[in-house]
C-alpha cells in the first residue's frame, strides 16, 4: 500500500547472552528511568510505541526503576517473580506463565519497583509502552477477521493472539492505526500489502518484532512448516 511504513526488529538484535553480563544491583537502593536499567533493553522506538526486551537470568535483581507510559506486557519466558517497591512489604503473586498478556495505566498510575528472578529459570518479558497520545473521543477499531482471539481492548490498545498453522493465511485485516506484531515462537511469516505487488517474509525468533505505523491492509501468512503464534497489539 503506498505510504505504508514498516519497521522490522532483525531477530540478530534480540541475542540475550549480553544481558547476563549486567551488574548485580540487589543492593543498589538507586531509582532509575527504564531506559537506564540494565536488563531492560530498547529494541523499538516508533512514534506510537516503545518496545523493552527485558531479561532476567535465574536469581537476577534489578535496579529500582520508573514505569512512567502506559504500557502492555507480553511474557516470552515465564517465571517466579517478585515485584519489590521502595519501603513496602513484597506481596506474594503467582509466577507469570509464558504467553501471558496484561495491560498496566502507568500513565495514570506510576510505578517504581525493582524485579527479582526466584526461579532456576530465565524470565523473559516485552514492555510495550503506549507514546501516543491519549484520544480524547473513544476510537472504534475495525473488526479483526475470525482467526484472531482478542484478550484486551480498552481505551489505549486492543491485543489479539494470532495462530496459524503451516501454510495458513488471514483474510484481509485492516489495521486503522499503528499496530505491532510480536512473535511467540521461532517460525517463518509473510505479509502481503494491499497496493504492493510482493509479499515480505520474515524469519522469526521468539521476540521478533515488525511495527507498521500508518492504516495497513493486510494479509499474514505463516510461510513456514510449523504452527506460528503471534500477538497483534493496536494503539488506539
Amino acid at each position: 500500500m503506498d505510504g505504508v511504513k514498516s519497521l522490522l526488529l532483525s531477530p540478530c538484535l534480540l541475542c540475550c547472552a549480553p544481558w547476563a553480563e549486567a551488574v548485580d544491583s540487589s543492593s543498589d537502593e538507586q531509582i532509575v528511568p527504564i531506559d537506564n536499567e540494565p536488563s531492560h533493553r530498547a529494541v523499538l522506538h516508533g512514534v506510537s510505541m516503545r518496545v523493552f526486551d527485558a531479561f532476567f537470568p535465574s536469581g537476577k535483581v534489578s535496579l529500582y526503576h520508573s514505569h512512567k507510559a502506559d504500557s502492555v506486557f507480553v511474557c516470552l519466558e515465564g517465571a517466579d517473580v517478585a515485584s519489590e517497591e521502595p519501603g513496602k512489604a513484597v506481596t506474594p503473586r503467582p509466577p507469570i506463565p509464558s504467553g501471558h498478556i496484561y495491560y498496566r495505566p502507568y500513565a495514570q498510575q506510576p510505578l517504581v519497583h525493582r524485579v527479582r528472578n526466584l526461579s532456576p529459570t530465565s524470565f523473559r518479558i516485552l514492555d510495550i509502552e503506549v507514546l501516543k497520545e491519549r484520544p480524547t473521543v473513544p476510537v472504534v477499531l475495525p473488526e479483526l477477521p475470525s482467526a484472531f482471539s482478542v484478550v484486551i481492548d480498552n481505551d489505549r490498545v486492543r491485543v489479539a493472539k494470532l495462530h496459524l498453522v503451516a501454510g495458513q493465511s488471514t483474510i484481509e485485516i485492516e489495521f486503522a492505526g499503528p499496530r505491532l506484531l510480536a512473535v511467540l515462537n521461532a517460525g517463518r511469516f509473510a505479509i502481503s500489502f494491499r497496493g504492493q505487488p510482493n509479499r515480505r517474509s520474515v524469519d522469526a525468533i521468539p521476540g521478533s518484532l515488525d511495527m507498521q505505523e500508518n492504516v495497513s491492509k493486510e494479509v499474514i501468512i505463516n510461510a513456514g512448516d510449523t504452527d506460528l503464534d503471534l500477538v497483534s497489539i493496536e494503539i488506539k
